[in-house]
């Protein structure tokens, strides 16, 4: 514990010597501020900035729902297929939804085309 002591003694008489730790945070003190201080404070900005701002609401009259296709590949998925439609079906979405299976009718493909 006593080599603890005086490896810290021995750090801090370094301080006072002009060519030493201390010389050398005095050198890169500028440094820190024009380099680390504006990048912590960009991001500090940032996020407080995105605490503070209005939620995007889209306005109740807005009638806009544009199609949607969804295009579902078929590869020897078998019952698979149906799940996945199934699952389509009960979206919520409100605009109309277009669903394209695409089976390439190879013979693997017998399931998925008895699952349609």
């Amino acid at each position: 514990m006593e080599g603890f002591w005086l490896q810290w003694l021995g750090i801090l008489g370094e301080l006072n010597k002009p060519d030493g730790l201390g010389y050398l945070l005095v050198m890169l003190f500028p440094a820190f501020l024009l380099l680390e201080v504006p990048c912590n404070l960009v991001i500090l900005f940032g996020v407080l900035r995105w605490f503070v701002r209005k939620p995007f609401v889209l306005p109740e009259g807005n009638s806009y729902l544009p199609r949607v296709s969804c295009i579902i590949t078929c590869y020897s998925e078998g019952r698979d297929v149906q799940t996945t439609l199934l699952s389509l079906c009960e979206q919520t979405y409100r605009g109309e939804v277009e669903m394209i299976p695409v089976v390439d009718g190879a013979a693997v493909n017998c399931s998925t085309m008895r699952a349609r």
